[in-house]
């Protein structure tokens, strides 16, 4: 994008002289020229308090640029050539001020879009009382204070409120299953499974089934009296009961952060999690599979889902949904 320019031309003492100025645009720097060459520009201040400098000082006038968000001119002893107006100083902020727009920029630092958008809104904000024409410097430097903290105060505040918000909104994502004592957390688009035949032994109750697109989940429960009543079998706690359900050595049984019991298999075309909590006198079984395909991406989630499988003491539950 070309920047837009404004052109004057001035006489001086010692002749005729062509001003150009430049405005900024969102890419560049406003910059001066001065008869086709390249002027010096204090634009150090310019974003708050704009451009007020003497140019051509030795041709016996007071020449001056003045930029502006809302006019670029340029004054010729104390008249605004385009306006015709009287020329007035620009208000300058004082050091504390500009050390407490500074500190209003830093919140920037703190990441995100919500404390940015604070930092910026603050020291504008700072920056627009520390150029008021009608307030005295003490209530400037007063109001500079409070419009700094409040700055810091709202990027952190509103900041850790939309974290919350957005940890809540995760934690809504998934859904509840189980049955009894017995619950897990899948937080992914699972729904129920009733085409469960022949899903369980017989001696199982059925705690829940449900599947996403990528993901089957089941839980059962066996008691230990069931599994000595039928089968003659007297398993002690969780990992005999995955070694002999799954036939596998103790060795390949891991447990999660939790606590939980559980094993990784991996077929030709499947992959498989499977735990299992001993309590209440029963053992509570959950089995996770995906395509072996997915199972790079999805056996760490399905992991992380049976971390956060809980089984309260016996009728002290509510129901899962």
């Amino acid at each position: 994008m070309a920047q837009k320019s404004k052109i004057w031309v001035v006489e001086t003492a010692d002749g005729q002289h062509t001003v150009e100025f430049f405005e900024r645009t969102a890419f560049k720097q406003p910059r001066l020229e001065i008869d086709g060459q390249p002027a010096p520009l204090d634009i150090t201040r310019a974003y708050y308090e704009g451009i007020d400098q003497p140019i051509l000082t030795g041709g016996g006038h007071d020449i001056r640029i003045v930029s502006t968000r809302k006019k670029n001119d340029l004054t010729y002893d104390g008249v605004y050539m385009d306006s015709g107006e009287s020329y007035e100083p620009l208000p300058k902020m004082s050091k504390a001020n500009w050390i407490f727009v500074t500190i209003s920029l830093c919140a920037l630092f703190l990441g995100g879009a919500i404390p940015a958008l604070c930092a910026v809104g603050g020291a504008a904000a700072g920056a627009g009382v520390a150029l008021s024409k009608k307030l005295s410097n003490k209530t400037k430097i007063i109001l500079g204070v409070v419009l700094m903290l409040l700055t810091w105060a709202a990027a952190i505040g509103v900041g850790l409120l939309a974290v919350k918000g957005v940890n809540a909104a995760k934690k809504g994502i998934g859904a509840d299953f189980g049955k009894d004592e017995y619950k897990i957390t899948l937080n992914r688009a699972f729904k129920t499974d009733n085409d469960t035949d022949d899903l369980v032994d017989e001696s199982a109750e059925l705690l829940f089934a449900a599947m996403s697109e990528d993901v089957y989940a089941y839980a059962q429960k066996q008691t230990f009296k069931k599994l000595k009543l039928m089968y003659g079998i007297r398993w002690s706690d969780a990992e005999e009961y995955l070694e002999n359900l799954l036939e596998i050595d103790g060795s390949e049984i891991k447990k999660t952060e939790s606590g939980v019991s559980y094993a990784v298999l991996n077929e030709e075309e499947y992959s498989y999690v499977c735990s299992c909590i001993a309590k209440n006198e029963a053992f509570y079984y959950t089995e996770m599979y995906c395509t072996a395909e997915d199972a790079e991406k999805l056996v760490p989630k399905m992991i992380e889902w049976t971390s956060g499988v809980t089984v309260a003491e016996a009728g002290q539950a509510e129901n899962a949904g």
